[in-house]
């Protein structure tokens, strides 16, 4: 049971406390039922606003609730895009390291064949 629960069932418990008392005593004269209905509508207020407070304390939980789901979707989503970021920087330095090798082979074909048309040019 939530705090409001408790005060409000505190609340009505002494006025029904109060009203048993009023009765018990025979004191019935006109004050007392003015008293008695200004202390039964302030229970009815009471009640009625802690209804209203458990309603908007329900709502506040449903949303909480969603934004802890959107929360952890997105988190998800986020670890999701961290892991593809990842593979695709190994994707990244396997090429440039590829590239590295080609260019490699590249520039020492290229003096190869420079070597050759010299010695070619030569004869």
């Amino acid at each position: 049971m939530d705090i409001s629960g408790i005060i409000v069932g505190a609340v009505l418990g002494v006025g029904g406390m109060i009203v048993k008392d009023k009765y018990i005593d025979g004191q019935t004269n006109n004050s007392n039922h003015e008293e008695i209905k200004k202390l039964y509508d302030e229970n009815e207020r009471l009640r009625n606003r802690n209804k209203e407070a458990e309603r908007r304390i329900e709502d506040l939980m449903a949303e909480n609730q969603k934004i802890r789901k959107d929360n952890k979707s997105k988190a998800e989503s986020a670890e999701d895009i961290e892991d593809e970021l990842d593979l695709l920087r190994l994707k990244l330095r396997r090429a440039q390291s590829t590239i590295d090798d080609l260019t490699r082979q590249n520039n020492e074909l290229k003096k190869a064949i420079e070597s050759y048309e010299m010695e070619n040019n030569k004869k």
